[in-house]
């Protein structure tokens, strides 16, 4: 009943999106679109708590235990809700202590929803001011952590005499007659069950006019995994951080931190970071005064951001600010300070340029897809079953595949699995496939990834979604791929990372340097001949050279290359 229900619901999302983002409709259209949209998104909304609810009042709602990255998660929420914040003009604050380990051992997917529905609730219920996310460790003992999670707002409260209530299904937060907030009153009821079947309780706090605090400690195994933040680039960094908005400066002060010994120079920095205030009158006065300085700016609010005009040395960071988000926000400024030159619109269009193959057999989902491709400028053929799938991965050449799960003749899962095969017995490099579904069911990713698939798209499907994995898989022209687009991927300055080779063979600057030009200089003609080694089927001399070329690589830190490498050998 899952993928009955979800199936059109997802065609009407999908196409509504469409409709509010196309220029050709009139303003009144795109709003009545977003109207479609938005009440098909509750829908589905309203879809999953009942199935959810259903579920536990069966005893068939189930917790899997796997391994989870923290960091990912509540990086991924925190996104997830920023624009909804930014609309409000809410102050979206997210801290969590990076002492915390990478991995810890917990239902992800669950804990996901228990911090999404608790960060909804808190922006539904504000109005002005600011949410925040903490996540902090309390303990941590013989390969155990203990860890809080708290969510706390300045919205309207909740009366003390219905703080009890909260959690209890069908029950509304809303204490007025009138119905001003949405909602089955679910949510609160789901998440305190998953929070039950992880270990812990929900407590919340409230005082009526001046806002809540939600918090529950879960204690959790960790698991061996690193945390793996770029830590060299920014080790002899010198910033200069200016104190405009006091909250600001305090939240990148500290992920400045995280990435290394960092210095301060107030006369001769390398980064200036400056928040821009309604006058601009602090970042006129570091635009004069470091004139030829990168600048980092920050904004509250992504709509102030969004027209606000950028120098060629100057690039943006908004709230809510996150590791990840800022090592890239870094990384970028230093990118575009050492060549500014930007990318035509056909140097971005290229990039996109290749073959996909589209598994998918609901004719509204195939004219979605098509429409999303079709204004990318991408080839594209599209089957209605598995079968038809194969076949024609077998007489034409394409890059990726997107392949539906639920289809007739033969299901995704199964055509997959003839595709490696068929990849296998050609000693072919295996094409990426990305798997889609309606279902979202629990499980689902992990059981699609744990076959072997690249990477899983839900649906509805929309073009943000398809570009991201577009970017991951299609960053070159892989259409008709040679040996030379291998040596373009492979020798691809930002795959050579200097530092990463100084660090592994404990060299200098210098040497490694000269490990990159050599290393660039062969593969170009050491994967000519693997390539004629396929071609030929030589076994044995593709095993040896693939051996060979896999130790110049281990040379230059191209760690994922090394292990395609070990697989063909």
């Amino acid at each position: 009943m899952s993928h009955e229900i979800r199936t059109p619901l997802n065609a009407i999302i999908g196409f509504s999106d469409i409709l509010s983002n196309s220029s050709e409709l009139k303003s009144d259209n795109k709003k009545q679109a977003q109207i479609i949209q938005t009440s098909a998104n509750s829908l589905l909304s309203i879809i999953n708590d009942i199935l959810d609810i259903s579920k536990i009042e069966s005893g068939n709602f189930d917790i899997a235990i796997e391994k989870t990255d923290l960091y990912f998660i509540s990086e991924h929420v925190i996104e997830l809700f920023s624009k909804r914040a930014s609309e409000k003009h809410l102050k979206l604050i997210f801290n969590i202590d990076h002492k915390i380990p990478l991995c810890i051992l917990t239902d992800g997917i669950r804990l996901r929803q228990v911090l999404s529905n608790l960060l909804s609730n808190a922006i539904k219920f504000t109005h002005e001011g600011k949410v925040s996310l903490n996540i902090t460790l309390l303990e941590e003992k013989n390969n155990r952590s203990k860890i809080r999670f708290e969510i706390e707002d300045s919205g309207i409260g909740i009366p003390q005499e219905k703080l009890e209530n909260v959690f209890k299904p069908f029950v509304q937060v809303d204490h007025k007659s009138s119905r001003q907030y949405e909602g089955t009153g679910l949510g609160l009821s789901i998440c305190s069950h998953i929070v039950q079947s992880l270990g812990s309780q929900i407590q919340a706090q409230s005082k009526e006019n001046v806002g809540s605090k939600f918090f529950f400690d879960l204690e959790f195994e960790t698991c061996d995994d690193n945390l793996h933040i770029s830590k060299s680039f920014l080790n002899h960094v010198k910033f200069k951080v200016t104190k405009e908005d006091s909250d600001l400066y305090h939240y990148i002060k500290r992920y400045i931190g995280l990435f290394g010994t960092v210095n301060t120079d107030e006369e001769n920095p390398d980064i200036v970071i400056c928040s821009c205030d309604k006058t601009k009158d602090a970042l006129d006065t570091m635009r004069e005064r470091y004139e030829n300085t990168p600048i980092l700016i920050l904004f509250n609010h992504e709509d102030e951001a969004k027209n606000f005009k950028l120098k060629a040395n100057e690039h943006t960071l908004v709230l809510p600010f996150y590791a990840s988000k800022v090592n890239d926000a870094l990384q970028e400024l230093l990118r575009k300070t050492k060549q500014v030159v930007k990318p035509s619109k056909d140097e971005i269009e290229k990039k996109y340029k290749a073959n996909v193959l589209v598994a998918e057999d609901n004719e509204a989902n195939q004219e979605l897809i098509s429409y999303i491709l079709d204004s990318m400028n991408i080839n594209y053929s599209i089957q209605d079953n598995g079968l038809k799938a194969l076949k024609e991965y077998k007489e034409n050449s394409y890059d990726l595949v997107l392949m539906d799960i639920n289809m007739p003749i033969l299901d995704g899962i199964e055509s997959f699995k003839a595709i490696r095969k068929y990849e296998e017995e050609k000693l072919l490099k295996q094409i990426p496939i990305v798997a889609l579904t309606a279902n979202a069911v629990k499980g689902d990713k992990e059981r699609f990834l744990s076959l072997g698939m690249n990477d899983y798209l839900s649906k509805p499907i929309n073009t943000d979604e398809i570009k991201k994995v577009f970017d991951k898989y299609l960053k070159e022209d892989t259409h008709n791929s040679s040996s030379k687009d291998s040596t373009i991927m492979i020798a691809n300055e930002e795959k050579l990372n200097v530092s990463k080779i100084v660090d592994k063979l404990g060299v200098s600057e210098n040497i490694a340097n000269m490990i990159v030009n050599k290393f660039k200089k062969d593969i170009t003609k050491d994967l000519e001949e693997l390539e004629s080694l396929i071609e030929n089927q030589e076994k044995e001399a593709i095993a040896q050279k693939a051996h060979y070329i896999k130790n110049s690589c281990l040379n230059v830190a191209l760690d994922d290359i090394c292990q395609l490498l070990q697989k063909l050998e």
